[in-house]
C-alpha cells in the first residue's frame, strides 16, 4: 500500500476511534453520573486540555525544529536532556501546586480534583513531547496508538460505572490517569533513545531549551487561542441562555467534529512530508488549497442529508438543527486554515504571524458575537457569528499569504445561503442547490481534473522517496 495513504489511514483511524469514544461518552457518562458528578468530570477535562501551556512551547519547539527528520537522524542526547529537565520542572511545579492548594479553602471534591489534575497534567505534557517527536519524524503508527490509549481507559472506566452502578467522577479521572501512565510507558519503550541514556548539562542544553521555547511558544499559544474561536460562543450561551441551550449548541458542534478529525489527520501527515520537499512548498500547498476549494460544494451538500437523518434519529435535539446551516461552512474554512495556511506557515517558521492573525480574528469574532447576540439572543446567531469569525480568519491569512482571491468556496457558500434563504429547509432547496453546484463543476471540470492529478503525483512521489 502507498506509504502516505497507509500513514493517513493509521492517523485517521485513531482520530475516528477517539471521536466515536467521545460521542459514546457524551451520551452515556452524563446519564450515569448525574449533573454534579458529570460537572466535576467536565471541569477536569476542561482544565487538562490547557495543560500544554505549562511547558511554555518546548514540545512544539522540538516538533518544529525536528519536523521532517528521520528518527535515526535525531540528536537523541539533546532531546533526552530536554525531556529530563522538563520532567524535573513539571514535578517541582506539581509539588508546589499541591502545597499551595492544601492551604486554600476548597471542599473535598475540589481538592481531590485539583490533586488528580496536577498529576494528570505532568503525564499529559511528557506524553505530548514524545508524541510530537514521533509525529514530526513520521512514525505515525506509534503516534496513533499513543493517541487512543487514554480514551480507551476512560471508556473502560465508564463501562465499569455502568456494570457496578457507581456514580463518581473520580473513577473516570483515575481511568484517564491510568491511560496516561500506560501511554507514557508505551512511548518510553518505543522511543527509549529519547528518554534513557546519558544527559547533557550546562549552557548548551539551557540554550537548546530556550531555543525550543522561543520557537514553540507562539504555536502553543496559537493552539490554545484557537479553541476560543469556537469556545467563546459556548461560554456566552451558557451564561446567558443556560445549560440546556448549551447542550443543543454543543450537540450541533459535535457533528462537525467528524469532519475536523479528518482535517487534523491529514495535517498530521502533511507537515513532516512536505518539509522534506522545501523547493515544492508553494506548489504543493497551492494544489492542496485547490482540492479543498473544489470539494467545498460536496461538503455543503452533506448538510441536507445530515439534517434529514438527525430529524429522524434525534428529535429531542431539533432546536440545534438551525445551527448546522452555519457550522457546515466552518468545516471548509477550518480545512483551508489548517491544511493550507497553518501547515505552510509552520514550515516557513512564521508562527508569530499565525498567532498575530489569530488574535486579531478572535477579537473580531468576540466583538461580532457580542453585538449580534445582544440583538437576536439565539444560539443560531452565535453559530452564524462564529462562521463569520472563521471567514475573517481565513481571509486575513490568505491576504498575508499574498494569495487572496474570490475562490470557488466563497461562491459555493454564497449560493448555499441564497438557496436556503429563498426556499428554506425543503427538498426544493436541496435539489436546486445540487443543480447549481453540478453546473459549476461541469464548467470547471478540466481544471479540477488537472489539479487533482498533480496533487496525486506529489502524494505518490512523497511515498516513493527513499527514507
Amino acid at each position: 500500500m502507498n506509504k502516505t495513504i497507509k500513514s493517513f489511514i493509521e492517523v485517521l483511524s485513531s482520530n475516528i476511534y477517539n471521536l466515536l469514544i467521545g460521542i459514546i461518552l457524551g451520551f452515556i457518562a452524563p446519564k450515569i453520573l448525574g449533573p454534579l458528578e458529570y460537572g466535576f468530570w467536565a471541569l477536569f477535562a476542561l482544565y487538562l486540555s490547557y495543560a500544554g501551556i505549562l511547558v511554555f512551547g518546548v514540545s512544539d519547539g522540538l516538533y518544529l525544529n525536528y519536523g521532517g527528520f528521520l528518527y535515526k537522524d535525531l540528536d537523541y542526547k539533546k532531546i533526552r536532556s530536554c525531556y529530563f529537565f522538563t520532567s524535573v520542572y513539571l514535578i517541582i511545579v506539581m509539588i508546589i501546586f499541591n502545597i499551595i492548594i492544601g492551604f486554600l479553602n476548597f471542599d473535598n471534591n475540589y481538592l481531590l480534583l485539583f490533586r488528580l489534575l496536577s498529576f494528570a497534567s505532568v503525564l499529559t505534557c511528557l506524553n505530548g513531547l514524545l508524541i510530537l517527536i514521533n509525529q514530526a519524524t513520521a512514525r505515525f503508527k506509534i503516534y496513533s496508538i499513543a493517541n487512543i490509549l487514554p480514551k480507551t481507559l476512560i471508556a473502560l472506566s465508564v463501562v465499569f460505572l455502568v456494570f457496578f452502578n457507581k456514580k463518581s467522577f473520580v473513577l473516570i479521572v483515575i481511568g484517564n490517569i491510568v491511560g496516561l501512565i500506560i501511554t507514557n510507558l508505551f512511548l518510553v519503550i518505543k522511543s527509549k533513545e529519547l528518554v534513557i541514556g546519558k544527559l547533557e548539562f550546562g549552557r548548551n542544553i539551557i540554550s537548546e531549551i530556550v531555543f525550543n521555547i522561543k520557537a514553540g511558544l507562539p504555536l502553543t499559544i496559537t493552539g490554545i487561542a484557537s479553541m476560543l474561536m469556537m469556545g467563546f460562543g459556548k461560554f456566552l450561551i451558557e451564561s446567558k441562555l443556560g445549560v440546556t441551550a448549551l447542550g443543543y449548541y454543543s450537540f450541533a458542534f459535535s457533528l462537525i467534529t467528524i469532519f475536523t478529525q479528518v482535517i487534523y489527520a491529514i495535517s498530521t501527515i502533511i507537515y513532516p512530508l512536505v518539509k522534506r520537499k522545501p523547493r515544492d512548498i508553494e506548489k504543493i500547498f497551492s494544489i492542496i488549497d485547490y482540492a479543498i476549494v473544489y470539494l467545498s460544494g460536496l461538503i455543503l451538500l452533506l448538510y441536507f442529508p445530515c439534517r434529514y437523518l438527525l430529524g429522524i434519529l434525534f428529535t429531542n435535539y431539533s432546536n440545534s438543527f438551525g445551527c448546522l446551516l452555519y457550522l457546515f461552512p466552518i468545516v471548509i474554512c477550518d480545512a483551508r486554515i489548517i491544511l493550507t495556511f497553518s501547515s505552510k506557515y509552520k514550515i516557513e517558521r512564521k508562527e508569530r504571524l499565525l498567532l498575530k492573525v489569530l488574535l486579531i480574528s478572535i477579537s473580531f469574532c468576540i466583538f461580532t458575537t457580542v453585538i449580534l447576540f445582544s440583538l437576536f439572543n439565539t444560539i443560531e446567531i452565535v453559530a452564524f457569528s462564529t462562521y463569520i469569525g472563521f471567514v475573517f480568519w481565513q481571509t486575513i491569512l490568505s491576504i498575508k499569504d499574498g494569495s487572496f482571491k474570490i475562490t470557488l468556496d466563497y461562491l459555493f457558500e454564497i449560493l448555499y445561503f441564497i438557496c436556503y434563504l429563498m426556499f428554506g429547509w425543503s427538498l426544493h432547496c436541496f435539489i436546486i442547490t445540487i443543480i447549481v453546484f453540478i453546473i459549476v463543476y461541469i464548467v470547471i471540470r478540466k481544471e479540477i481534473k488537472s489539479k487533482l492529478q498533480l496533487l496525486l503525483k506529489y502524494i505518490r512521489g512523497g511515498s516513493n522517496e527513499k527514507r
